[in-house]
């Protein structure tokens, strides 16, 4: 199919993100599936929220929420002596810089979202605030590698 050899083109670490966000999702949809959300609510964990892939702020919502419950679900896995695959095959690392990738970008869209001001005049602002994100990135990433 189309989508499969568009997926096998993409370099490896877009595939990784790729795969670190479904991972996400299936864990979501299964806490959802055996009823765990209220054990998590229980120990004063942030339940886990679902999203919508192509909402940015849906997506972001749903990583923080994984990433928040992730020891309080390791721990709720263990008690009930379930398969903790789903838990172990998430990048924490991958996923925490994805959530600071998104960040700025949550700022931005809430900000466009909730302004009396026309978008047009948050536009400007807006792409100097994802700039300045990037840019800081980008040197995070250069100090990284050395």
């Amino acid at each position: 199919s189309n989508a499969v050899s568009f997926i096998a083109q993409l370099p490896t670490d877009v595939k990784r993100i790729l795969v670190t966000i479904v991972q996400c999702k299936e864990l979501v949809k299964y806490v959802k599936k055996i009823n765990l959300n209220q054990d998590l609510e229980d120990r004063t964990a942030l339940v886990l929220l679902q999203c919508t892939i192509v909402r940015w702020l849906s997506l972001l919502n749903c990583l923080e929420s994984v990433n928040k419950s992730l020891i309080t679900l390791g721990e709720i896995f263990e008690e009930k002596n379930l398969n903790k695959g789903k838990l172990d095959k998430i990048n924490v690392c991958l996923l925490n810089k994805l959530i600071d990738f998104l960040k700025p970008w949550e700022y931005v869209m809430k900000r466009v979202q909730s302004s009396k001001i026309p978008s047009i005049h948050i536009v400007t602002p807006s792409i100097c605030i994802i700039n300045s994100s990037l840019e800081t990135k980008s040197d995070d990433s250069k100090q990284d590698k050395g």
